[in-house]
């Protein structure tokens, strides 16, 4: 399917838009003439004529909406190329290679993705202003080689003109929706309209999925078979890792009114600890799972496509394995400048990540510690209660009673004990938290030595004699039971 081709099917549906949206009117001009010429009841026919009326108005007013958007101001860190001049040197090499004219901007945003825009006039057919977009989270993942053949595959849309038909897509399906807001779901108009939406989807989308698969050959050409499928394969991967830091880390935070100083300091530290989590997951990806309605083919489809090519269709593998934001000179400055724009954290307290981490899991872990100790409170009917109110219960026989008290037995209930006791082992200054890329904050005494007290709690919980010898351990530390009541 050659650029002319998808050119000619692109223009042929978006006119179809016109075209149904054209006829609604007409045919809701040609009703209110005929009932005005009718015999029909006055009232009724006014009424019949008002409710068309509607339709072709809500028609006009739609098509009017679409065809004069409001304009969206771009995104991100805008990278200049006295910013960033080995970037900016490997896109313009790249541009020429795939034989097309650079972007004229380049902007730096907060996601696993890259991509290309193009402000095209004429409905597409006229170039215009070019943008591409660089997700900071991906070029720490990548590698230079593997950006490279991301920065080809994007190339490669400006190359085959799919900007330009993005153009076309995006005004058809604007314009749809635009049409269908004003008009109600319960109106025969809006029936076309969403069936001709789903055949305009099925239809663009097929043309985006075909035009991926073309675009990826440029990453081929440039980089080579084997770097173009490593950094596909590396996508979904960093999309993985990213989301599960931002859950884990810059969430904890932001729920204890804490901001980070640097959220992308913190994710580089996350991919250099989770290197064998990594690895697992690109040995062993999940299923991917894809809509017919999505713009791009399954990772595993485009890698078998890419395998197929020949000898002669692929590059030298590109081995440049340093991580791509090299490539962005000042990192530092233009990604910290990049989340200014991308994350508004308000009045919350910024800190570095090594006190952000300990800091958060602290207040966290006391919003539980105070349901335990509200329950043993209650229990015991000595306010306020601590760690050692637990003990007590604890030593007495009432561990069911108290796990009762707060809704947690056995397990649950030992996490609780648990987690009292690493708070009041670091409210009474006897150790700290020590923050863990790695996975959970490590509870640690004062001389770095890690602090372990599942097993101690999770017999003193089963058994009431165990108690003796979690206080004993306690002792040995200097803990105040009484603190962080």
């Amino acid at each position: 399917m050659g650029v002319r081709f998808r050119a000619a099917i692109g223009v042929l549906m978006l006119a179809g838009v016109y075209v149904l949206a054209l006829s609604i009117v007409a045919g809701a001009a040609y009703g209110i003439y005929a009932l005005a010429v009718s015999d029909l009841a006055g009232v009724i026919a006014g009424l019949l004529m008002f409710a068309l009326g509607g339709v072709a108005l809500a028609v006009v007013r739609g098509l009017r909406q679409a065809l004069a958007p409001a304009p969206v101001e771009p995104s991100g860190q805008l990278v200049t190329e006295d910013d960033a001049p080995e970037l900016w040197a490997a896109v313009r090499a790249l541009a020429a290679e795939v034989r097309t004219r650079a972007p004229d901007e380049i902007r730096l945003i907060p996601d696993v993705n890259a991509a290309v825009t193009e402000n095209t006039r004429l409905l597409g057919l006229a170039a215009g202003h070019r943008t591409m977009y660089l997700g900071a989270p991906l070029m720490l993942a990548l590698s230079v080689g593997q950006l490279r053949s991301v920065l080809a595959h994007e190339l490669g849309h400006y190359s085959g003109s799919d900007t330009r038909l993005g153009t076309i897509s995006y005004l058809g399906r604007g314009s749809l929706l635009h049409i269908g807001a004003r008009l109600s779901r319960w109106n025969p108009a809006s029936w076309l309209l969403l069936g001709y939406f789903f055949l305009f989807l099925l239809v663009t989308q097929a043309i985006s999925r075909r035009q991926e698969f073309l675009a990826d050959q440029f990453s081929v050409r440039v980089a080579g078979r084997d770097t173009a499928i490593s950094a596909l394969q590396e996508i979904p991967v960093a999309g993985a890792a990213y989301g599960a830091f931002l859950r884990s880390y810059l969430v904890l935070g932001l729920e204890q009114n804490m901001a980070p100083s640097s959220v992308m300091a913190g994710f580089r530290e996350f991919l250099a600890a989770r290197r064998g989590e990594l690895a697992s997951l690109r040995a062993d990806p999940e299923p991917e799972e894809r809509s017919r309605w999505d713009s791009h083919p399954p990772i595993a489809e485009r890698v078998r496509a890419l395998s197929a090519l020949s000898a002669l269709e692929a590059g030298q593998s590109t081995g440049d394995d340093r991580q791509s934001t090299v490539l962005l000179g000042e990192t530092d400055r233009l990604l910290l400048g990049m989340e200014q724009q991308a994350f508004d954290f308000g009045d919350r307290q910024v800190l570095d990540w090594d006190e952000l981490i300990p800091a958060a899991a602290a207040a966290g872990a006391r919003k539980f510690t105070s349901m335990l100790y509200t329950g043993a409170a209650r229990l015991a009917g000595s306010h306020p209660a601590h760690l050692g109110t637990v003990l007590d219960l604890l030593a007495s026989g009432r561990a069911e009673s108290l796990g009762t008290s707060v809704f947690a037995q056995g397990d649950e209930l030992a996490s609780l004990v648990g987690i009292a006791v690493e708070t009041t082992v670091v409210a009474s200054g006897a150790g700290r938290l020590r923050p863990s890329w790695a996975g959970p904050t490590e509870l640690v005494a004062l001389d770095g030595t890690r602090l372990d007290f599942a097993e101690l709690v999770a017999k003193a919980v089963a058994d009431r004699a165990a108690v003796a010898d979690l206080r004993a351990r306690l002792a040995e530390l200097n803990v105040d039971v009484t603190a962080g009541k």
